[in-house]
């Protein structure tokens, strides 16, 4: 009744679970919550016809990345505006109910992905503007935007749950790199960096590599090629493979783990380890718990084509 799913969230506890569906009707995509003990979902109203691009839930509070372009998580701008703009809206759960309580000012250029602190007070934001892509941490509180790294490159980027670390993953003609900036007096500076190109970009399935592909992470018909998250411990980055998630192949190792533990030395070496090298292996997703990890494990047609069907997996810690 709620549409067709594009994100699910949860709390930390489990108690409270949200999610992003399509509408055939009025904005392009709609907010809602649950609880176990609620008879329905609740639809969030967003202002201004605004749409949800992600969002958090923590305790009783939801915090909505609410933007005028929709981007969809393949990577593919649904929604078009000549000055496009995001905000962040606060809800407070009362009850059996979701109440609007307060919204930031708006920011300029297309959100395409978000990363929150466990606490919800902070995200980094994949921003496009001008035709160029950045990565800006903003401070819902207080409603400031402030820009990390240089931008050269970065595809995605997550915010580790403390707030204390910020990884991207960065293209350049010749490699993908995870790069990692950590936070020091306030500013986020780059501390180290990794090389996983031999883990994602040179193709293992197919002949060619990176340079016979002529930059496959470009080219593919899947925008959103990569998803970072960040263990809630905070030692361990994921880097998934998005395009299982929407029918196409894995170019490599469907899921990179990066061991974190030496990001503030930049001469210390960082650990990486690929899994899932074939396609038939390769999960759709992934979520982290603390006590274990969820994937959904790829479904097959009748054909054997890669497809939704598949289920999910809990492999406990």
């Amino acid at each position: 009744e709620t549409g067709s799913p594009h994100a699910l969230f949860a709390d930390e506890t489990s108690e409270t679970a949200a999610w992003i569906a399509a509408c055939d009707e009025g904005p392009l995509n709609t907010a809602f919550v649950w609880r176990p003990s609620w008879s329905r979902a609740v639809a969030l109203d967003l202002p201004n016809g605004l749409c949800a691009q992600s969002l958090h839930v923590r305790g009783e509070t939801v915090t909505v990345v609410a933007s005028s372009c929709f981007v969809h998580p393949s990577g593919h701008l649904a929604g078009q505006e000549n000055e496009p703009c995001f905000a962040f809206v606060v809800f407070a759960i009362i009850g059996n109910d979701v109440d609007f309580a307060t919204q930031t000012a708006c920011f300029a250029g297309v959100c395409t992905q978000a990363s929150f602190t466990s606490d919800g007070r902070s995200a980094l934001i994949t921003v496009k503007a001008n035709s160029k892509r950045f990565l800006a941490l903003v401070d819902v509180e207080a409603e400031t935007l402030t820009r990390v790294g240089d931008g050269g490159g970065d595809l995605v980027g997550a915010l580790s749950p403390s707030g204390d670390s910020v990884v991207s993953l960065r293209r350049n003609s010749s490699s993908v790199r995870v790069v990692v900036h950590v936070n020091m007096g306030g500013c986020f500076v780059q501390s180290s960096s990794v090389d996983i190109s031999h883990l994602v970009a040179l193709n293992g399935h197919d002949q060619g590599g990176l340079a016979g592909q002529s930059l496959v992470l470009a080219e593919d018909l899947v925008k959103a090629t990569f998803v970072l998250s960040f263990s809630p411990c905070g030692r361990f980055l994921a880097v998934l493979d998005n395009r299982p998630a929407f029918g196409s192949a894995s170019l490599n190792a469907g899921l990179v783990v990066v061991d974190l533990t030496n990001r503030l030395s930049s001469a210390a070496s960082l650990r990486t380890s690929g899994h899932f090298a074939s396609n038939d292996q390769c999960p759709r997703a992934m979520a982290w718990s603390r006590t274990g990890l969820w994937l959904a494990p790829p479904g097959t047609d009748d054909a054997g084509s890669i497809g939704p069907r598949g289920g999910a997996v809990f492999l406990s810690a």
